[in-house]
């Protein structure tokens, strides 16, 4: 009896020893804001996504309970939301995603620099494993801004192979909605016509595209507004 629990237990650790772990090339990291652009003074809302695009289980070792940290304009952060993390360690299933959602920049911050009217740079880290992304967005003045049409973030994301896309126009007139990759190249004419005022949403079949972040583009009347999906496979 003793001999077949020692066996059982050698397996049992040969099998532990054996879990995937990620590598810096396995893993990939997405930074997203919770809008395309915000307002002077607004609180900035930060999600890191880590995307396993494996057919293995992955598994995310962290030395401590912090686990992601996020850069914007050059000032560091270890988040203390992500740091209340209790687990040491996060499993991620083949061609799945885990978050760390809600992590703020509020303002004004003791000691944090203002977030001021212009481009801003934001880019998050998984802790330890060295990949990380950069996502630019813009603060705009608090004077009045009126844009005529609201694109909304698609919904599931990220999805596999098919989401939904919404948007709202306040007027009539000419909307193109395109879709680009990571390097800004266009891969994808969503929309290009005539529209009158009202909401408007629609089912964007994408399986043909490769794994990805892509920007999803719509321009009316010399406006713009741009949002960042997620196609996993």
């Amino acid at each position: 009896m003793r001999k077949v629990c020692e066996v059982r237990i050698a397996i049992a650790i040969l099998l532990v020893s054996f879990v995937p772990r990620a590598s810096v090339s396995q893993i990939q990291v997405h930074a997203w804001t919770s809008e395309p652009a915000y307002l002077f003074g607004d609180t900035v809302l930060i999600t890191i996504i880590a995307y396993n695009p494996t057919p293995d289980t992955i598994v995310l070792a962290f030395s401590s309970s912090c686990q992601v940290s996020y850069t914007i304009d050059n000032f560091s952060f270890i988040q203390h939301i992500a740091c209340l993390q209790v687990l040491t360690a996060r499993t991620i299933p083949p061609f799945a995603s885990i978050a760390w959602g809600d992590l703020r920049y509020p303002y004004p911050g003791s000691g944090w620099p203002v977030l001021t009217v212009g481009q801003h740079t934001l880019t998050g880290e998984v802790l330890g494993y060295g990949t990380s992304d950069t996502l630019v967005f813009p603060v705009l003045d608090r004077k009045p801004y009126e844009i005529n049409f609201k694109l909304i973030q698609n919904y599931p994301n990220p999805f596999n192979g098919s989401t939904r896309i919404s948007y709202f126009l306040k007027i009539d007139g000419h909307v193109l909605l395109t879709l680009h990759n990571n390097l800004g190249q266009q891969v994808r004419t969503l929309l290009d016509t005539d529209m009158q005022a009202g909401s408007y949403w629609f089912q964007a079949q994408l399986a043909d595209l490769p794994t990805g972040a892509y920007w999803c583009r719509l321009q009316m009347g010399g406006q713009s507004q741009t949002i960042k999906i997620l196609l996993t496979k």
